[in-house]
């Protein structure tokens, strides 16, 4: 398998660019009315032009930057809030109803019985046992294709959704507290949009790579006993 985090040169910078642009038409820095416009004075056009591509370059360069001093755990806050992760409540999800059509819930609780059997009662001591356990499971698999493929496109989604974060910051900063560019309700309706819809996909890419981990090792058992 080749590096999961490959997407930071491919995805990542192209969704950090793509709202970029989107915010730079809203604001109207640059416009393709003003460059077909005969009437602008040529100076003016190149200043405007100097601006958009300064104004570009400082939010693609902070977001790339910010996307490697995000700890996991801020990234995790910013996706979940107060919640937990998929894998730190996976097998008491599962023990109330299973959702995922691909198995089945007396699949589970007999595959994994003594992971009940030895859960903590504990709340807090419970998580990180959940989390423990399936992380164990997922070691053995982290190479299988069906894995790694849901794993890339969580943490894509994941750090689309700190990108976001990321640009909303800017955003006030460059235009209430260093006023750059005009304040306009409609880049941060959009950006807003863009965390929640984000913020959903990883969640439910999180929760996807997690069912796929287990549908893995139940698929090998089921093969070790035939």
């Amino acid at each position: 398998m080749g590096d999961i985090k490959d997407y930071r040169d491919k995805e990542l910078k192209l969704y950090a660019l793509a709202n970029i642009f989107v915010i730079i038409y809203v604001e109207k820095i640059i416009t393709i009315e003003g460059l077909l416009n005969q009437n602008d004075k040529f100076t003016t056009l190149l200043v405007t032009i100097f601006n958009s591509a300064l104004f570009l370059s400082i939010l693609y360069i902070f977001v790339l930057l910010s996307d490697s001093l995000f700890s996991e755990g801020m990234k995790n806050k910013i996706i979940y809030f107060w919640g937990h992760l998929p894998g730190e409540t996976v097998f008491s999800r599962m023990k109330e109803k299973v959702k995922d059509i691909r198995f089945t819930q007396e699949q589970v609780l007999e595959r994994y019985k003594s992971i009940y059997d030895n859960m903590p009662n504990q709340r807090d001591h419970k998580y990180r046992y959940e989390n423990s356990a399936w992380y164990k499971i997922y070691n053995r698999y982290r190479d299988n294709k069906m894995v790694y493929v849901a794993n890339r496109d969580y943490l894509v989604c994941r750090d689309m959704t700190s990108s976001t974060v990321v640009i909303l910051v800017l955003y006030f900063i460059f235009s209430i507290v260093l006023q750059l560019v005009p304040f306009k309700i409609e880049c941060v309706i959009y950006l807003v949009i863009m965390f929640l819809v984000t913020n959903v996909a990883t969640r439910t890419k999180g929760e996807r790579m997690v069912n796929n981990v287990i549908i893995c090792d139940l698929q090998a058992r089921n093969e070790n006993e035939g």
